[in-house]
């Protein structure tokens, strides 16, 4: 009976197909993706032990544009455009978790509701991000991080990180390291120290000024979104380096 049903059902397929019984094809078995290998130990990349949450807070915003360039840029504008490449390749790495605080057009200065937020959120680094600007010498350039000094005393780590940062950042663009007012602000080859405006993040305030938009060359530059890109890549890589973070990226 069993022969007698399978010849009927080829019969049945010779008839509606072009004489020839087609086997269908086999189901693929699913390929096991293979895990990413640490080059230091050669063997599987394991999870990152901790997973550092990143605040990053474009400076400005709505109508508070804050520096203009000579070419009509806003320092807002380009601020939030670095943020969001910030924010793209911080989280690009398995070890991050970064997050954007932006309040825009309608709450353009409440700095105080972002480090509200990212006290909330319990941010390990709180990243606010700006551009300089210098009318009365248009040459000057340079770049410039600010640090609480209360940080700084309770995680000595943060001006070696800081460190990193600039000599990451200079490498991509020689433009120097930002040195005037040293007297009042303790500047030290490119890294300052200040309180946060209104209110102050628990988190390791890292505050970025990401050059000069008075200075012609970089005014120019910053019209450009391979500099955003290249910027980017040279923050987020140095935070890798430091803390060893290389191997979790994606």
């Amino acid at each position: 009976m069993k022969n007698f049903l399978i010849d009927l059902l080829h019969s049945i397929l010779r008839a509606l197909g072009d004489g020839e019984v087609k086997k269908l094809d086999p189901i693929p078995t699913p390929q096991k993706s293979m895990p990413k290998i640490d080059p230091e130990t050669n063997k599987p990349v394991s999870e990152p032990d901790k997973i550092y949450k990143i605040g990053i807070s474009p400076g400005h915003g709505g109508s508070d544009t804050g520096a203009i360039s000579a070419n009509g840029l806003a320092e807002a504008d380009v601020a939030r455009k670095i943020s969001k490449k910030l924010l793209e390749r911080f989280n690009y790495n398995k070890a991050f978790n970064a997050v954007i605080y932006d309040y825009g057009i309608n709450e353009p200065k409440n700095y105080s509701g972002r480090v509200k937020q990212s006290n909330s959120r319990g941010d390990d680094y709180y990243i606010p991000v700006h551009l300089n600007n210098w009318t009365p010498k248009p040459s000057k350039n340079g770049w410039l991080v600010f640090v609480n000094p209360k940080d700084a005393e309770k995680n000595p780590y943060l001006f070696p990180l800081c460190k990193e940062i600039l000599n990451s950042l200079q490498s991509a663009y020689k433009i120097g390291y930002a040195d005037w007012d040293k007297d009042r602000d303790g500047y030290m080859e490119g890294i300052g120290r200040k309180v946060y405006e209104e209110s102050t993040p628990k988190a390791d305030t890292v505050y970025l000024e990401l050059g000069f938009l008075s200075n012609k060359e970089w005014d120019a530059k910053m019209a450009d979104s391979s500099v955003h890109d290249k910027i980017a890549d040279s923050i987020v890589s140095a935070f890798e380096k430091f803390h060893k973070l290389e191997k979790f990226r994606k």
